[in-house]
Formats: structure tokens, sequence, C-alpha cells
């Protein structure tokens, strides 16, 4: 009983793993954006130089 449990576990989480997969459908040519919120307002200029900086250092994302 406890070796059918086993394998029943094993098939569950082998079939979720493979849902998980990605696909390879996507234009991976074009333009990315990442987006980001924040809560505290008076970190805006701080996360806005790494961007800045982020944006220089890879440009088309």
């Amino acid at each position: 009983m406890a070796r059918r449990l086993s394998c029943l576990i094993a098939g569950a989480s082998l079939a979720a793993l493979a849902a998980c997969g990605g696909s390879d459908s996507s234009d991976s040519a074009g333009p990315v954006e990442i987006t980001y919120g924040i809560w505290d307002v008076d970190q805006q200029p701080a996360l806005e130089q790494v961007a800045a900086a982020f944006t220089k250092a890879h440009p088309g994302i």
C-alpha cells in the first residue's frame, strides 16, 4: 500500500511539473518591459536611478 501511494505521489508530482513547462511560441526578438511597484514614495528617486542604470546596461528591456 505504501509503495502504491509513493508511486501515485511521484506521478502526480511529475504531472504537475510537466504542466509548469514553458512554451517556445513567444517572440523572444521583441522588446521586453519590466514593471515594478513601490509602497514608499521616498524610495522612488533611488529606484529610478537603478532603473536608468539597468536600462543603460541592458537596452531593449
